[in-house]
């Protein structure tokens, strides 16, 4: 294998896996924001200490 092969391969490696990590993000951006829909439609996003003695 020569150094040319090495460099080629590495780099192929290394856009694979950035590909992967950025493709899992979207994957937490999507999830978190799906949940923070639905959590918005069921009311729960409401301040639960409403009659505190404290504001």
């Amino acid at each position: 294998m020569t150094i040319t092969e090495m460099l080629e391969q590495s780099a192929l490696l290394t856009v694979l896996g950035m590909a992967i990590v950025f493709a899992f993000l979207w994957f937490m951006i999507i999830c978190v924001n799906v949940t923070a829909k639905l959590v918005h439609k069921m009311g729960r996003d409401k301040d639960v200490r409403q009659n505190a003695p404290f504001p």
